[in-house]
């Protein structure tokens, strides 16, 4: 039987793995100051696996985990995260060949993003998955071997159905529903409220449901702006709270949040709204289409100083509304109308390749 370790940087970081852990794995864990810190769930995630204090084994952890046939992490921690020395996190790791890892939605891909070089992939894996959308910004990095178009955090979508997944997230599967995420970097402009309110008024004419979805740091950040009959939290262990909403949802609508890029993916409606960002002062967001991220990626992560992914997603299944003259409410008014009409409670389920590189580590 082959010994599989998984390191835990951040308790969200169980999303990425649900569907690859085995009653019985380890999980070396790391302990932050985070309120998402793994130290504060190992109750939760002590019933189903052995655990082991990444922190206690100090200068020995790559040893310990050297004895393992496959290390599964997020972004190649620990040697990626400010926990280890620049060093470290500048150097090729010594457990490449065993590292299987996992991006969330391409932090490594920007490489000036931190000028302290964290998330810094480079000679640290054997695979590495990403969302296929933005694999192109790590060949463009000389990044080509190991990098794999496909994401083990949507594989648990594959065992539901609208009803079963409605059961998951305790709604009623016979209703309607929109959800809203928001981000707390991202203060609504005047412009965007006059959209919300639209939109609000389009639920309830319509008897949808509204889904107010935040995450466990935010606490209820921005959640007494917005009317809504539901609210999650984000502190599900389990399962990815925000792909399974998504999924159920005939539409979303997201304040500058790198889920379009999930909902590309998923094939789900999302309503994208761009806040500014200060790379937007020398580049017209006009000009800002995937093409211009794909070229200029790297720089305007530098320039604006944040992950630049959530602008990527730009296909007809996205509706934007950027921070612009030419997106004001009583100009996109129509446009936006005809995207919610088009935008429907769906019959049939993405399905998601589990891929075959995995049965490698068992």
């Amino acid at each position: 039987m082959k010994k599989r370790i998984f390191f835990l940087n951040d308790i969200q970081d169980m999303w990425l793995f649900n569907n690859l852990l085995q009653g019985g794995d380890e999980i070396l864990y790391n302990t932050t100051g985070k309120i998402t810190s793994p130290h504060h769930a190992l109750k939760f995630l002590g019933a189903n696996f052995k655990l082991t204090s990444w922190r206690e084994l100090g200068k020995d952890y790559v040893r310990y985990i050297d004895k393992c046939d496959a290390f599964i992490t997020k972004e190649c921690h620990p040697f990626t995260g400010l926990d280890v020395s620049l060093d470290t996190r500048t150097s090729p790791s010594p457990l490449k060949d065993k590292t299987y890892s996992i991006s969330w939605v391409g932090e490594s891909a920007a490489t000036n993003f931190n000028k302290d070089c964290r998330n810094d992939i480079r000679g640290k894996f054997r695979y590495h998955f990403v969302d296929p959308l933005l694999v192109p910004l790590y060949t463009r990095l000389g990044l080509k071997e190991g990098i794999i178009p496909n994401n083990p955090k949507y594989y648990f979508l594959n065992g539901l159905n609208r009803k079963k997944a409605c059961q998951l997230l305790g709604l009623d599967n016979n209703k309607k529903y929109i959800t809203i995420l928001v981000t707390r970097t991202h203060k609504p402009t005047s412009n965007e409220i006059k959209i919300l309110d639209h939109l609000i008024q389009y639920c309830n004419h319509n008897d949808i449901g509204i889904i107010f979805k935040t995450k466990i740091k935010y606490h209820n950040f921005y959640r007494e702006n917005i009317k809504h009959q539901y609210f999650f939290s984000g502190d599900q262990m389990r399962f990815h709270q925000t792909l399974a909403l998504m999924l159920i949802s005939n539409f979303t609508v997201g304040f500058s949040t790198s889920a379009s890029i999930e909902a590309e993916l998923m094939s789900t409606p999302f309503i994208s709204l761009w806040k500014h960002e200060r790379h937007d002062k020398e580049f017209d967001v006009s000009t800002q289409s995937l093409e211009f991220f794909y070229e200029n990626f790297d720089k305007v992560t530098r320039l604006s100083g944040n992950n630049m992914s959530y602008r990527m997603a730009q296909s007809e299944n996205t509706f934007i509304v950027k921070n612009d003259p030419v997106y004001e409410y009583n100009r996109i008014k129509d446009d936006l109308d005809l995207f919610l009409q088009s935008a429907t409670v769906r019959t049939q389920f993405p399905k998601f390749e589990v891929h075959p590189l995995w049965k490698e580590i068992y």
